[in-house]
């Protein structure tokens, strides 16, 4: 499996962002999601729309992407991990 497909599970929306949102106007939110699409996938934006989507984003959204992308990291190579030692057993018994 390819690095990038490893690089983090599916986005998700949390119910706990649903109050922050709606304090949002339309054109703020998509805003927001296409910084969110942004930050997910290289990791870092440089501009943010305004200041209330960034403290938004960085407190509330982005530590909850990276949770989430670490533990799924984990998983793999925990996942990685189990399957090299069957695979070896495998040989051995051979």
């Amino acid at each position: 499996m390819s690095e990038e497909k490893k690089k983090a599970p599916r986005i998700y929306i949390d119910p706990k962002w649903e109050a922050a949102f709606k304090k949002l106007t339309d054109a703020e939110t998509a805003e927001c999601l296409r910084d969110i699409f942004e930050y997910y996938n290289a990791e870092e934006i440089e501009i943010y729309s305004s200041d209330k989507i960034q403290f938004f984003l960085e407190s509330v959204v982005f530590p909850a992407l990276d949770a989430d992308k670490a533990a799924y990291i984990e998983k793999c190579a925990k996942n990685k991990q189990i399957a090299e030692e069957r695979e070896a057993k495998k040989r051995e018994a051979k």
